[in-house]
């Protein structure tokens, strides 16, 4: 649907606009409307599908009059009620808000919506099918507290939802209280198939009482919407013999400071400032058509481990593409073979400190006789030598029993504090081996589903994926690269100091790098990562 533009400037209005004064472009959708009485409410609307057609309306055409700073039609303010005091402009405006709304079809060069793109959305909405699946989706019906005109169906209102975030409101009160309000947009309403907008209120009832089977319901309808427009993009990327181009991203998506209803919520950087919020990890296709197609979404803490964010995103990408490239099970086997290595070095510092310790303990069984021997060798020396008159020489057999006594004695004492530290390196090792033998029991069963993706794969395709920064870990490409994927990732903070200092010939000061996270145990170091 091709929507001519109307000019933003109008030349000359005389009395109502001076000279070039800008205005917001208007857009007017022209049928045939039924006449009403001002008091008759809202006009019954032809069914959807009957002729629409979009035209431009220039308000330098428009008959209107100054009240006050405010521009009105002159039937307006004739048929405004003179009142014993001055009214305000906003009461005279709220008035004529509330008469044009109820005369808007009376106007002869059409009706007026500041909404054109959503009138066309909701045609296409009907078109795809979307309209009819959420009204099937089962949503829980909630009590209204005041009695009402029109009864609103859950669906309706979780419909209304939709349409705000069409239109990029930032708070749920703007469908009613907005700059341009949806809920007076008759156009746009009778675009997507309602006959009024629910109050703001009884829809964040609604959204309360949704659980989550319903969210996961009304994920799968858009899901089955989109899907085929996404089958298509792929199918003519693969014919054009072109890869298939994925980008993963990280963007901050913000909330209230002081809200304390927003599970996992955290502060962190918004953008350039910080706030409490959330990540939204979202996926998405390059398409030759439309630029880019959306996949998948997740909202997500800022502090959660990076790997596992990463591998929902690549399989939700997966699901949806319904393709997948190659895997690569020869480099998981190399990882396999490594750390076998790994824990069988571990094993033997694990057996080697359990030695230490049956060592420490047979010392510590030994040693006390053997103190007690060398306590009574030394007293009968002792008592030998004064018999004797002797003097006792640094050499002497009675001086070399001391010092064995000593020497006992010192390693008496020591002996426990060894054998603590010798149980404590050894649950250290058993701990560590544990994990190891963990890992390998991972990568075992991940080799296996690599092999079988492979058998289940007779056609695979070439998938490039574009990373933000957030997901550069050597943990994170390492697997990406076993899965079959072609990795392009964003150049993080601290390399692109480091190369700007190199350029301007300044040496590289650890203080002028950013902070950033250390991986160990990783099989793919800084050095060897795809940037």
């Amino acid at each position: 649907m091709q929507m001519p533009p109307a000019s933003i400037y109008v030349p000359t209005v005389p009395s109502v606009m001076g000279p070039a004064e800008r205005y917001a472009p208007t857009y007017v959708t022209t049928g045939a409307y039924p006449q009403m009485s001002p008091t008759s409410g809202p006009p019954h609307w032809p069914a959807s599908g009957g002729s629409w057609s979009l035209v431009s309306f220039n308000p330098a055409t428009a008959p209107v009059v100054r009240v006050n700073g405010l521009w009105l039609l002159p039937e307006t303010v004739q048929a405004q009620p003179q009142a014993p005091w001055s009214r305000s402009p906003l009461t005279i405006a709220r008035a004529a808000v509330d008469r044009g709304r109820r005369r808007m079809t009376a106007l002869r060069w059409g009706l007026l919506t500041q909404h054109a793109l959503l009138v066309a959305c909701g045609e296409f909405a009907h078109e795809i099918g979307l309209l009819q699946k959420l009204s099937q989706v089962p949503i829980p019906h909630t009590q209204c507290p005041v009695e009402k005109s029109v009864e609103h169906t859950p669906q309706a209102k979780v419909l209304t939802f939709l349409l705000g975030i069409l239109t990029g409101i930032k708070h749920l009160k703007d469908l009613n209280e907005g700059p341009h309000p949806l809920a007076h947009d008759w156009a746009a309403i009778r675009a997507w198939g309602l006959v009024a907008l629910a109050h703001y209120t009884n829809v964040s009832r609604t959204l309360a009482a949704c659980d989550e089977d319903t969210v996961a319901t009304i994920i799968q309808v858009l899901q089955e919407v989109s899907q085929p427009f996404i089958d298509q993009e792929v199918q003519r990327v693969l014919q054009q013999d072109q890869p298939l181009l994925i980008d993963l991203d990280l963007a901050p998506r913000r909330v209230s400071n002081t809200s304390t209803t927003f599970p996992g919520a955290e502060f962190g950087w918004q953008g350039d400032q910080v706030g409490l919020g959330y990540d939204a990890a979202l996926v998405a296709l390059t398409s030759p058509t439309y630029g880019r197609l959306f996949l998948a979404g997740f909202h997500h803490p800022r502090h959660t481990v990076s790997l596992p964010r990463l591998q929902k995103m690549v399989r939700a990408a997966e699901a949806r593409l319904g393709r997948r490239p190659r895997r690569r099970p020869k480099l998981v086997a190399q990882r396999m073979q490594a750390l076998q290595q790994t824990i069988q070095q571990q094993q033997e510092w694990w057996d080697a400190q359990l030695q230490r310790q049956r060592d420490l303990q047979a010392q510590l069984a030994t040693l006390p006789s053997t103190v007690a021997q060398l306590q009574d060798e030394v007293a009968t020396l002792t008592a030998a030598y004064q018999v004797q008159g002797r003097a006792e020489k640094p050499h002497s057999q009675l001086a070399q029993a001391r010092r064995r006594l000593a020497s006992a004695q010192k390693k008496l004492r020591r002996v426990p504090q060894q054998l603590q530290q010798a149980q404590q390196a050894a649950a250290t090792h058993q701990q560590r081996l544990a994990q190891l033998q963990t890992e390998y029991e991972a990568l075992r069963a991940h080799l296996q589903q690599l092999r079988a993706d492979n058998e289940q794969n007779p056609q695979p395709v070439t998938i490039i994926l574009r990373l933000d920064a957030g997901f550069g870990s050597g943990a994170n490409l390492t697997w990406l690269i076993e899965m079959g994927y072609i990795v392009v990732r964003r150049m993080a903070a601290q390399m692109i100091v480091r190369n700007v200092l190199q350029v301007e010939d300044r040496p590289v000061r650890s203080a002028d790098l950013p902070k950033r996270e250390t991986w160990r145990d990783n099989s793919m170091s800084e050095k060897g990562r795809t940037g």
